[in-house]
């Protein structure tokens, strides 16, 4: 999330298995960074994830995303911490189609 807070070259982001963690320091927190990513976000989670929990690490990531919402997305899919590859795919690769263009033959 960091490149793409900073960096106004991407077009598209996908964040897989994010949320807010502890207090880290200001040049690590999240929170510092979320409110300045501009470019569509789709955010992948898994909903009964241990480590970053759908209700206090995951949700309050989304809402400070500083992405109007009709661009940016929550996938919670019916998963713990790993999201299986066939899920990510089913996910990932329209979100990017969407905002980057269908790959061409």
């Amino acid at each position: 999330m960091f490149l793409t807070a900073l960096e106004s070259r991407f077009k598209a982001s996908v964040l897989q298995g994010m949320g807010l963690d502890e207090v880290l320091p200001p040049e690590l927190d999240l929170r510092n960074f979320a409110p300045r990513v501009r470019v569509p976000t789709l955010l992948l989670c898994g909903r009964y994830d241990f480590e970053l929990p759908y209700e206090t690490a995951q949700r309050p990531l989304f809402q400070l995303l500083g992405v109007e919402a009709r661009h940016k997305r929550h996938a919670a899919v019916e998963s713990g911490h790993s999201v299986p590859t066939n899920v990510v795919l089913g996910e990932v690769l329209p979100w990017l189609d969407r905002y980057l263009g269908p790959v061409a033959r």
